[in-house]
């Protein structure tokens, strides 16, 4: 029987830095050793159990995709809740720590990550009704914001003093009111790429969508989550607007394949390729579905195999099975890309072999043999 656990986190933004409270509630007595991570960035405060501090061993370890990072390492055992206290600053993709916004997430591993226990969270926000938390509730009596993850991402995106958008099927935010003439294609071509997903696929996976754009400078580009996209910073070209809102829309299709491994090929492949049919079909913007290939093949000049000798996620991954399969639609036009892209969004268990048999079953010879040279 799995002991599966709960982790309450206590968050205050303050002047300088964020302090955080983590309290691990276990369902029964803990019987392994309890390890997990979080930014370098932080200091540990102190770590009890039973309001008895009790040692721990720090040492650094990387994590794919996440900033900078310690492993805690706790060999105490027989406890049924353990508290984990710590302050500091981080940093990582996607996030923010200013007066107006305070945006953290897994990137960041701001929060105890990567847990050796099966934990949900639930965090409490300590800020007023002047910020808005997406996602969240707000608690007047508390005095504070209550939000509990929508998927894997403990996502606390707090914002005050920002600009919105909406209608029934999407919420836009944004900062500066100047930005609204590229804030409104962002918002206006949202209904558009979904209804194209929608036929193409069959079926619509996403619902009601809060899309947040941070402030310019940000240098990130986006990435989704359950009802939620969020962007680096906002665009002013409408072209790379739209594509880049297609792609990561697509990904409420194109995912699932395991994101830290060469397999994520697929995910960022099938996602790009989706946001190009749509530019093909819909837009009829050829001259930015070339560009985004000439670019591609500029800066990913030799195509290499998508499986790596170490099977970990390579350089190129958004560039090298894009372009394998610009050559697939140049031979055999664009069906073969959707075979791909619909036979890889009905897989329940989405790896490459996965893929290459079920595209074989379909008597999608060609396609299967294709995609199975890509990987040598």
């Amino acid at each position: 029987m799995s002991n599966k656990g709960t982790i309450l986190i206590d968050l205050w933004k303050n002047v300088n830095d964020l302090s955080v409270k983590a309290q691990f509630f276990f369902s029964t007595k803990t019987q392994k050793d309890l390890i997990f991570y979080i930014a370098d960035g932080f200091t540990i405060d102190k770590i009890t159990v039973d309001e008895q501090t009790i040692e721990y061993n720090v040492s650094q370890e990387a994590l794919e995709f996440r900033a900078a990072t310690k492993k805690i390492h706790i060999t105490h055992q027989g406890f049924k809740n353990l508290t984990v206290v710590y302050h500091g600053n981080m940093n990582g993709w996607h996030t923010l720590y200013e007066e107006d916004i305070l945006a953290v997430n897994y990137y960041t591993a701001w929060y105890p990550t990567d847990v050796s226990y099966d934990m949900d969270y639930l965090v409490k926000i300590h800020l007023d009704h002047t910020y808005f938390v997406v996602n969240g509730e707000y608690d007047s009596d508390e005095k504070v914001w209550y939000y509990k993850p929508l998927d894997f991402d403990v996502n606390i995106l707090a914002l005050k003093n920002y600009e919105l958008i909406q209608s029934e099927n999407v919420s836009l935010y944004y900062f500066d009111k100047a930005n609204l003439p590229f804030a409104l294609p962002y918002f206006e071509n949202y209904n558009h790429i979904i209804d194209y997903y929608t036929a193409l696929y069959g079926h619509n996976k996403t619902g009601k969508t809060n899309i947040v754009i941070l402030p310019k400078g940000n240098k990130y580009d986006g990435y989704l989550r359950k009802s939620l996209i969020v962007f680096g910073g906002i665009r002013e070209d409408y072209d790379s607007i739209v594509h880049l809102l297609a792609h990561e829309l697509a990904h409420a299709w194109c995912s699932g394949a395991k994101a830290d491994t060469w397999e994520d090929w697929m995910n960022e492949t099938f996602a790009e390729w989706s946001a190009l049919l749509y530019e093909l079909e819909i837009t009829g913007n050829t001259i930015k579905f070339d560009k985004i290939i000439a670019d591609k093949e500029k800066s990913f000049p030799t195509l290499k195999p998508v499986k790596t000798e170490d099977n970990r996620r390579p350089e190129g991954v958004h560039d090298n099975g894009v372009l394998h399969l610009h050559k697939l639609f140049c031979t055999y036009g664009v069906d073969a890309i959707k075979t791909i892209l619909k036979t890889f969004d009905s897989l329940p268990h989405k790896t490459t072999d996965n893929l290459i048999q079920k595209l074989k079953e379909n008597e999608d010879t060609i396609v299967a043999n294709y995609i199975s040279n890509m990987l040598t």
